[in-house]
Protein backbone atom coordinates (compact mmCIF):
# COMPACT_ATOMS: atom_id res chain seq x y z
CA UNK A 1 0.00 0.00 0.00
CA UNK A 2 1.33 3.63 -0.68
CA UNK A 3 2.84 5.18 2.32
CA UNK A 4 0.05 8.22 2.62
CA UNK A 5 -3.10 5.84 2.87
CA UNK A 6 -1.45 5.03 6.11
CA UNK A 7 0.05 7.92 7.47
CA UNK A 8 -1.72 7.89 10.59
CA UNK A 9 -0.96 4.40 11.46
CA UNK A 10 3.14 4.87 10.30
CA UNK A 11 3.00 7.89 12.75
CA UNK A 12 1.88 6.13 15.97
CA UNK A 13 4.16 3.45 14.66
CA UNK A 14 6.91 5.62 14.73
CA UNK A 15 6.79 6.10 18.73
CA UNK A 16 5.19 2.80 19.70
CA UNK A 17 6.02 -0.57 19.45
CA UNK A 18 2.85 -2.20 18.85
CA UNK A 19 -0.24 -0.83 18.46
CA UNK A 20 -3.83 -2.92 19.40
CA UNK A 21 -6.83 -1.04 17.75
CA UNK A 22 -10.42 -2.08 17.77
CA UNK A 23 -11.40 -1.90 13.88
CA UNK A 24 -14.24 0.69 14.61
CA UNK A 25 -12.24 2.80 16.24
CA UNK A 26 -9.79 2.77 13.29
CA UNK A 27 -9.28 6.76 12.00
CA UNK A 28 -7.52 5.05 8.46
CA UNK A 29 -10.33 4.27 6.24
CA UNK A 30 -8.75 1.76 3.89
CA UNK A 31 -7.45 -0.07 6.56
CA UNK A 32 -10.91 -0.12 8.32
CA UNK A 33 -12.37 -1.62 5.11
CA UNK A 34 -10.21 -4.22 4.89
CA UNK A 35 -10.87 -5.49 8.12
CA UNK A 36 -14.51 -5.13 8.10
CA UNK A 37 -14.02 -7.40 4.59
CA UNK A 38 -12.82 -10.63 6.53
CA UNK A 39 -15.10 -10.09 9.96
CA UNK A 40 -11.96 -8.50 11.53
CA UNK A 41 -12.66 -7.10 15.10
CA UNK A 42 -9.24 -6.03 16.31
CA UNK A 43 -5.67 -6.02 15.06
CA UNK A 44 -2.26 -5.64 16.40
CA UNK A 45 -0.09 -3.87 14.36
CA UNK A 46 4.11 -4.12 14.89
CA UNK A 47 6.53 -2.27 12.43
CA UNK A 48 9.35 -4.55 10.62
CA UNK A 49 12.37 -1.61 10.48
CA UNK A 50 15.68 -1.48 9.07
CA UNK A 51 17.81 0.51 11.46
CA UNK A 52 15.32 3.32 12.17
CA UNK A 53 13.77 3.15 8.86
CA UNK A 54 10.07 1.49 8.94
CA UNK A 55 10.48 -0.73 5.91
CA UNK A 56 6.96 -2.68 6.66
CA UNK A 57 4.63 -3.39 9.01
CA UNK A 58 3.54 -7.11 10.75
CA UNK A 59 -0.22 -7.69 11.28
CA UNK A 60 -2.50 -10.16 13.30
CA UNK A 61 -5.92 -9.63 14.42
CA UNK A 62 -8.90 -11.86 15.80
CA UNK A 63 -12.68 -12.32 14.64
CA UNK A 64 -14.61 -12.47 17.18
CA UNK A 65 -15.03 -9.75 20.67
CA UNK A 66 -11.01 -10.76 22.02
CA UNK A 67 -8.11 -8.39 23.27
CA UNK A 68 -5.00 -9.12 22.86
CA UNK A 69 -2.89 -10.73 25.64
CA UNK A 70 0.70 -9.18 27.07
CA UNK A 71 2.43 -12.85 25.85
CA UNK A 72 0.91 -12.09 22.41
CA UNK A 73 2.50 -9.02 22.40
CA UNK A 74 5.92 -10.12 23.45
CA UNK A 75 5.91 -12.89 20.67
CA UNK A 76 4.89 -10.48 17.70
CA UNK A 77 7.37 -8.08 18.63
CA UNK A 78 9.68 -11.48 18.84
CA UNK A 79 8.32 -12.07 15.09
CA UNK A 80 8.51 -8.41 13.76
CA UNK A 81 12.55 -8.47 14.96
CA UNK A 82 13.13 -11.91 13.41
CA UNK A 83 10.98 -10.67 10.24
CA UNK A 84 13.11 -7.56 9.84
CA UNK A 85 16.57 -8.88 9.99
CA UNK A 86 15.39 -11.45 7.38
CA UNK A 87 13.96 -8.86 5.29
CA UNK A 88 17.24 -6.99 5.92
CA UNK A 89 19.36 -9.94 5.01
CA UNK A 90 17.16 -10.04 1.70
CA UNK A 91 18.12 -6.20 0.82
CA UNK A 92 21.44 -7.13 1.64
CA UNK A 93 21.68 -9.66 -1.13
CA UNK A 94 20.38 -8.44 -3.11
CA UNK A 95 22.87 -5.23 -3.24
CA UNK A 96 25.14 -7.50 -3.14
CA UNK A 97 23.73 -9.53 -6.07
CA UNK A 98 23.78 -5.99 -8.50
CA UNK A 99 27.72 -5.58 -6.64
CA UNK A 100 28.64 -8.82 -8.16
CA UNK A 101 27.01 -7.90 -11.77
CA UNK A 102 28.81 -4.62 -11.95
CA UNK A 103 32.20 -6.43 -10.68
CA UNK A 104 31.68 -8.67 -13.23
CA UNK A 105 31.18 -6.04 -16.05
CA UNK A 106 34.17 -4.10 -14.67
CA UNK A 107 36.53 -7.31 -14.84
CA UNK A 108 35.06 -8.14 -18.48
CA UNK A 109 35.63 -4.72 -19.57
CA UNK A 110 39.31 -4.29 -17.84
CA UNK A 111 40.40 -7.36 -19.54
CA UNK A 112 39.70 -6.93 -23.11
CA UNK A 113 41.08 -3.05 -22.80
CA UNK A 114 44.01 -4.42 -21.32
CA UNK A 115 44.52 -7.26 -23.54
CA UNK A 116 44.10 -5.19 -26.67
CA UNK A 117 47.33 -3.11 -26.16
CA UNK A 118 48.91 -5.74 -24.53
CA UNK A 119 48.67 -8.05 -28.14
CA UNK A 120 49.49 -5.13 -29.67
CA UNK A 121 52.69 -4.82 -27.63
CA UNK A 122 53.68 -8.53 -27.76
CA UNK A 123 53.10 -8.20 -31.79
CA UNK A 124 55.06 -5.52 -32.14
CA UNK A 125 58.18 -6.45 -30.05
CA UNK A 126 58.11 -10.12 -31.83
CA UNK A 127 58.52 -8.17 -35.21
CA UNK A 128 61.19 -6.08 -33.45
CA UNK A 129 63.08 -9.75 -32.37
CA UNK A 130 62.71 -10.95 -35.63
CA UNK A 131 64.41 -8.36 -37.08
CA UNK A 132 61.37 -6.78 -39.48
CA UNK A 133 62.62 -3.19 -38.38
CA UNK A 134 66.37 -4.00 -39.08
CA UNK A 135 69.57 -5.98 -37.42
CA UNK A 136 69.27 -6.27 -33.46
CA UNK A 137 72.47 -6.68 -31.01
CA UNK A 138 72.75 -9.24 -28.59
CA UNK A 139 71.63 -6.71 -26.14
CA UNK A 140 69.08 -5.81 -27.78
CA UNK A 141 67.14 -9.00 -28.12
CA UNK A 142 68.36 -9.80 -25.02
CA UNK A 143 65.85 -7.02 -23.65
CA UNK A 144 63.36 -7.84 -26.27
CA UNK A 145 63.32 -10.79 -24.39
CA UNK A 146 62.93 -9.71 -21.22
CA UNK A 147 59.81 -7.73 -22.43
CA UNK A 148 58.05 -10.73 -24.23
CA UNK A 149 58.40 -12.73 -20.88
CA UNK A 150 56.74 -9.85 -18.92
CA UNK A 151 53.79 -9.31 -21.21
CA UNK A 152 53.64 -12.83 -21.54
CA UNK A 153 53.22 -13.13 -17.93
CA UNK A 154 50.87 -9.88 -17.66
CA UNK A 155 48.50 -11.44 -20.14
CA UNK A 156 48.09 -14.61 -17.77
CA UNK A 157 47.27 -12.81 -15.12
CA UNK A 158 44.55 -10.91 -16.96
CA UNK A 159 43.14 -14.26 -18.82
CA UNK A 160 43.64 -16.12 -14.87
CA UNK A 161 41.73 -12.69 -13.56
CA UNK A 162 38.84 -13.28 -15.93
CA UNK A 163 38.54 -17.49 -16.03
CA UNK A 164 38.10 -16.61 -12.15
CA UNK A 165 35.60 -13.98 -12.83
CA UNK A 166 33.28 -16.87 -15.28
CA UNK A 167 33.98 -19.77 -12.71
CA UNK A 168 32.59 -17.86 -9.72
CA UNK A 169 29.41 -16.05 -11.43
CA UNK A 170 29.04 -19.82 -12.86
CA UNK A 171 28.65 -18.62 -16.68
CA UNK A 172 31.50 -21.52 -17.87
CA UNK A 173 28.90 -23.72 -19.70
CA UNK A 174 30.36 -27.33 -20.47
CA UNK A 175 30.09 -28.28 -24.07
CA UNK A 176 30.25 -32.04 -24.38
CA UNK A 177 32.51 -34.12 -27.18
CA UNK A 178 33.89 -37.08 -28.33
CA UNK A 179 38.13 -36.66 -27.15
CA UNK A 180 40.45 -39.32 -28.22
CA UNK A 181 43.03 -39.03 -25.82
CA UNK A 182 45.94 -38.96 -27.71
CA UNK A 183 45.32 -36.17 -29.88
CA UNK A 184 44.93 -33.79 -26.59
CA UNK A 185 48.29 -34.55 -25.36
CA UNK A 186 49.74 -34.05 -28.84
CA UNK A 187 48.82 -30.34 -28.90
CA UNK A 188 49.78 -30.28 -25.11
CA UNK A 189 53.15 -31.61 -26.25
CA UNK A 190 53.52 -28.88 -29.28
CA UNK A 191 52.08 -25.97 -26.62
CA UNK A 192 54.34 -27.07 -23.82
CA UNK A 193 57.36 -27.02 -26.15
CA UNK A 194 56.80 -23.07 -25.73
CA UNK A 195 56.42 -23.14 -22.43
CA UNK A 196 59.08 -24.73 -21.40
CA UNK A 197 61.92 -22.22 -21.62
CA UNK A 198 64.23 -24.14 -19.55
CA UNK A 199 67.26 -26.66 -21.07
CA UNK A 200 67.77 -28.61 -17.78
CA UNK A 201 64.19 -29.17 -17.86
CA UNK A 202 62.86 -32.10 -19.91
CA UNK A 203 59.11 -33.33 -20.48
CA UNK A 204 58.14 -36.97 -21.70
CA UNK A 205 54.84 -38.24 -22.49
CA UNK A 206 53.24 -41.38 -22.08
CA UNK A 207 50.70 -42.83 -23.02
CA UNK A 208 48.93 -46.26 -22.76
CA UNK A 209 47.97 -47.80 -26.51
CA UNK A 210 44.18 -48.42 -27.21
CA UNK A 211 42.71 -46.12 -24.78
CA UNK A 212 39.27 -45.20 -25.08
CA UNK A 213 37.67 -42.07 -26.32
CA UNK A 214 36.47 -39.51 -23.68
CA UNK A 215 33.22 -38.01 -24.05
CA UNK A 216 34.02 -34.77 -22.04
CA UNK A 217 34.49 -31.28 -22.93
CA UNK A 218 37.70 -30.66 -24.49
CA UNK A 219 38.65 -27.16 -24.28
CA UNK A 220 38.08 -27.64 -20.36
CA UNK A 221 40.18 -30.86 -20.17
CA UNK A 222 43.12 -29.24 -22.03
CA UNK A 223 42.80 -26.11 -19.48
CA UNK A 224 43.02 -28.99 -17.05
CA UNK A 225 45.85 -30.19 -18.15
CA UNK A 226 47.93 -27.68 -19.29
CA UNK A 227 47.37 -25.57 -15.59
CA UNK A 228 49.10 -28.92 -14.41
CA UNK A 229 52.07 -29.04 -16.82
CA UNK A 230 52.44 -25.13 -16.22
CA UNK A 231 52.39 -25.42 -12.47
CA UNK A 232 55.41 -28.05 -12.60
CA UNK A 233 57.55 -26.00 -14.86
CA UNK A 234 57.39 -23.43 -12.56
CA UNK A 235 58.66 -25.38 -9.71
CA UNK A 236 60.92 -27.31 -11.30
CA UNK A 237 64.26 -25.81 -12.26
CA UNK A 238 65.54 -29.22 -13.27
CA UNK A 239 65.14 -32.64 -13.64
CA UNK A 240 62.01 -34.47 -15.88
CA UNK A 241 58.32 -33.70 -16.19
CA UNK A 242 56.41 -36.68 -16.98
CA UNK A 243 52.21 -36.69 -18.49
CA UNK A 244 51.06 -39.90 -18.48
CA UNK A 245 47.34 -41.41 -19.62
CA UNK A 246 46.00 -44.78 -18.67
CA UNK A 247 42.62 -46.33 -17.79
CA UNK A 248 41.40 -46.60 -14.40
CA UNK A 249 37.97 -47.68 -13.38
CA UNK A 250 35.31 -46.25 -15.63
CA UNK A 251 37.50 -43.35 -16.78
CA UNK A 252 40.91 -42.40 -17.92
CA UNK A 253 43.63 -41.08 -14.99
CA UNK A 254 45.89 -38.49 -15.99
CA UNK A 255 49.36 -38.17 -14.08
CA UNK A 256 51.67 -34.92 -14.43
CA UNK A 257 54.49 -35.39 -12.34
CA UNK A 258 58.03 -33.64 -11.52
CA UNK A 259 61.22 -33.44 -10.05
CA UNK A 260 60.54 -29.93 -8.68
CA UNK A 261 61.05 -28.51 -4.86
CA UNK A 262 57.90 -30.38 -4.02
CA UNK A 263 55.05 -28.87 -1.31
CA UNK A 264 54.94 -29.45 2.80
CA UNK A 265 52.33 -32.21 3.88
CA UNK A 266 50.57 -29.22 6.11
CA UNK A 267 50.18 -27.25 2.64
CA UNK A 268 48.44 -29.96 0.67
CA UNK A 269 44.93 -28.60 1.89
CA UNK A 270 45.50 -25.24 0.98
CA UNK A 271 47.21 -25.32 -2.52
CA UNK A 272 44.15 -25.62 -4.63
CA UNK A 273 42.15 -22.49 -2.75
CA UNK A 274 42.22 -19.36 -4.87
CA UNK A 275 45.14 -16.75 -4.47
CA UNK A 276 46.97 -19.26 -2.19
CA UNK A 277 50.57 -19.86 -2.62
CA UNK A 278 52.51 -22.53 -0.45
CA UNK A 279 54.37 -19.46 2.13
CA UNK A 280 57.80 -21.12 2.25
CA UNK A 281 60.97 -19.45 0.47
CA UNK A 282 61.76 -21.10 -2.39
CA UNK A 283 58.00 -20.94 -3.36
CA UNK A 284 57.70 -17.63 -2.44
CA UNK A 285 60.00 -16.80 -5.46
CA UNK A 286 57.69 -17.68 -7.70
CA UNK A 287 55.03 -14.98 -9.19
CA UNK A 288 51.74 -15.72 -10.52
CA UNK A 289 48.25 -14.81 -9.35
CA UNK A 290 48.02 -18.27 -7.92
CA UNK A 291 44.73 -18.96 -9.51
CA UNK A 292 45.99 -22.43 -11.21
CA UNK A 293 44.85 -24.80 -9.07
CA UNK A 294 42.14 -23.63 -8.00
CA UNK A 295 41.01 -23.51 -12.21
CA UNK A 296 41.84 -27.25 -12.17
CA UNK A 297 39.70 -28.16 -9.55
CA UNK A 298 36.73 -26.28 -10.48
CA UNK A 299 36.71 -27.41 -13.87
CA UNK A 300 36.80 -31.10 -12.83
CA UNK A 301 33.76 -30.31 -10.90
CA UNK A 302 32.36 -29.22 -13.75
CA UNK A 303 33.30 -32.72 -15.39
CA UNK A 304 32.93 -34.73 -13.12
CA UNK A 305 36.78 -35.55 -12.33
CA UNK A 306 38.08 -35.54 -9.44
CA UNK A 307 42.16 -34.63 -8.51
CA UNK A 308 44.65 -35.35 -5.87
CA UNK A 309 48.09 -34.91 -5.30
CA UNK A 310 51.48 -36.61 -3.62
CA UNK A 311 54.96 -34.33 -2.83
CA UNK A 312 57.46 -34.68 -1.02
CA UNK A 313 59.34 -31.55 -0.33
CA UNK A 314 62.84 -31.82 -2.31
CA UNK A 315 62.02 -34.35 -4.69
CA UNK A 316 58.75 -33.53 -6.44
CA UNK A 317 54.78 -33.69 -6.74
CA UNK A 318 52.52 -35.92 -8.88
CA UNK A 319 49.27 -34.94 -9.37
CA UNK A 320 46.44 -37.51 -11.11
CA UNK A 321 43.26 -36.67 -12.75
CA UNK A 322 40.60 -38.68 -13.04
CA UNK A 323 37.54 -38.24 -15.48
CA UNK A 324 34.70 -40.60 -16.27
CA UNK A 325 34.40 -41.90 -19.72
CA UNK A 326 31.18 -40.37 -20.30
CA UNK A 327 29.53 -37.92 -18.38
CA UNK A 328 27.24 -37.80 -15.63
CA UNK A 329 23.74 -37.37 -15.78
Amino acid sequence: MPRPMLSRLLARLEKEEVIECEVEAARDSLTKSFSRKLHLTTTLWVPLRKGSEIIGMQSASHRGAKRFSRRHKRIARGISQIASLALGKAKLFEELGRANRLKEDFVNSMSHEIRTPLNIIMGYNELLREGAFGALTAEQIHALQRIDKSAEELLDLVNATLGFSRLQSQRSPVSVGEVRVAEILAELEVDAHHLNRKSSVRLEWQLTPALPSLHTDPVKLKMVLKNLITNALKFTEEGVITVAALPQGSGIEFHVSDTGIGIAPEALPIIFEPFRQVDSSPMRRHGGVRLGLYFVRQLLNLLGGTVSVESMLGKGSTFRVWLPLHPRQ
